[in-house]
């Protein structure tokens, strides 16, 4: 039975992923999390049914405020499992993560509750990156695949200390920037209630294998929503584990054009990504300071290109 209403509720979706989404969720867990109590959070686990499931004894071994749903999806798109998820979730402010498989820093959940006593109202991202020394669509060109990133994680044991994952990880495209810039797209954000309300949740025309580009549509939507802060928590990272999806794996380049397609369409044909100066908010442990010093230059950089060219250095911020 359901406790009182959490603070947070985590919504997560996941296909055919049974051993990343277990590591997964012990990221989300309490054993790993720090600064939170069970009773300020609730995890919502949405899984569309496939030939590989959750196994059903790590679904009873889940912890009392995480709560599991297998659902019969027709869709090669996760956005009604989204909506599902989101409807179903009791929390004042709403997380999602479109991917289950991403793997999180240890800080993310207190943070986010600390963004909420800060900014009542914030869209609160985490910087998103692959476990591995490239990209993921790169690396499997080269070997790179579920028995190589075991032995990554195992060299760093984790999860022992989940701030080593910044050691085996390398910075996405959409966080190319780093931390101190808008990051084009974040794979586990929160933002409140009435957020995921004002944009109408998931639009439901995101039926392309994967949702298609239904995150980055979701993260502009949210990010450039009236009266939200835009929050970073840096320090704190999204790690995606190799699963061979749609546009993380080798088949990346023939998808991408269609979902690009799509995303413009929504957007009267000139859709870009979020430019507004965010909030940094978090701490670097040791294992974070190369990542640190990167996201630093990158923005010294970035500054030094915008004044010589009179642009303005957070174009939504005008």
């Amino acid at each position: 039975m359901k406790t009182k209403r959490p603070l947070i509720s985590l919504v997560v979706i996941a296909h055919n992923m049974p051993r990343q989404l277990r590591n997964t969720l012990h990221s989300l867990s309490r054993d790993y999390q720090q600064g939170v109590d069970e009773s300020d959070y609730e995890v919502l686990v949405l899984e569309n049914r496939s030939s590989s499931c959750l196994p059903r004894s790590t679904i009873e071994s889940m912890p009392a405020n995480f709560f599991y749903k297998l659902r019969n999806e027709k869709s090669q798109s996760p956005v009604a499992a989204v909506n599902e998820g989101l409807t179903w979730a009791r929390g004042e402010w709403l997380g999602l993560m479109i991917d289950g498989a991403h793997l999180l820093t240890p800080g993310v959940l207190q943070y986010a509750k600390l963004a909420k006593k800060i900014h009542q109202n914030a869209f609160v991202t985490v910087p998103s990156y692959h476990l591995g020394h490239k990209e993921q669509n790169e690396s499997a060109r080269e070997g790179y695949n579920t028995e190589v990133e075991s032995a990554l994680l195992e060299g760093i044991s984790w999860p022992d200390n989940g701030y080593r994952l910044f050691e085996i990880g390398t910075r996405c495209a959409n966080n190319i920037r780093g931390f101190f810039a808008p990051i084009l797209e974040s794979n586990c954000y929160f933002a409140p209630r009435e957020a995921f309300q004002g944009i109408g949740y998931a639009d439901t025309d995101f039926q392309l294998p994967g949702g298609g580009s239904i995150n980055l549509h979701m993260t502009r939507q949210l990010g450039t929503y009236n009266g939200l802060t835009f929050v970073t928590l840096a320090g704190e990272g999204s790690f995606h584990q190799f699963h061979s999806g749609v546009t993380s794996s080798e088949q990346r380049e023939h998808v991408v054009d269609e979902h690009k397609r799509q995303l413009h369409s929504k957007w009267g044909g000139n859709y870009s990504h979020l430019a507004r100066n965010p909030v940094i908010l978090g701490h670097f442990p040791e294992p974070t300071q190369n990542e640190l010093l990167e996201s630093s230059k990158l923005m010294v950089r970035r500054s030094s290109v915008c004044r010589k060219n009179n642009w303005p250095l957070w174009p939504d911020d005008h």
